[in-house]
């Protein structure tokens, strides 16, 4: 990809649909949980989201692609692992702070 605002795009792309996919596994409480985990999981995937498809590549052997679905692919990655792994941390203090607040339905 030579345009770097297709190369943007298509990683804010990823971002988005990694940290969007992730909601049926963990799914937020609040309304602020939610904004940061989404903030975050954009954020990781835009700027992440070449190591995570390089990471993919090398250790599991998979050949990913090239061009805009490798973008894609290692932005969404990376934006899920982000919005999975901030929701448990988000989770595990919450219980710290007070076990109540965390009821299992």
């Amino acid at each position: 990809m030579e345009n770097p605002v297709w190369l943007w795009i298509a990683k804010a792309f990823g971002a988005f649909a990694g940290s969007s996919f992730s909601l049926a596994f963990m799914v937020p409480k609040t309304h602020r949980e939610a904004g940061i985990r989404l903030a975050c999981g954009v954020f990781v995937g835009t700027f992440f989201g070449g190591l995570a498809v390089d990471w993919i590549e090398k250790t599991l052997g998979l050949d990913v692609g090239s061009g805009i679905e490798r973008v894609i692919t290692g932005a969404f990655i990376a934006s899920f692992v982000a919005w999975y792994v901030l929701g448990g941390v988000v989770r595990a203090i919450a219980a710290i702070k007070s076990p109540s607040d965390l009821k299992r339905e």
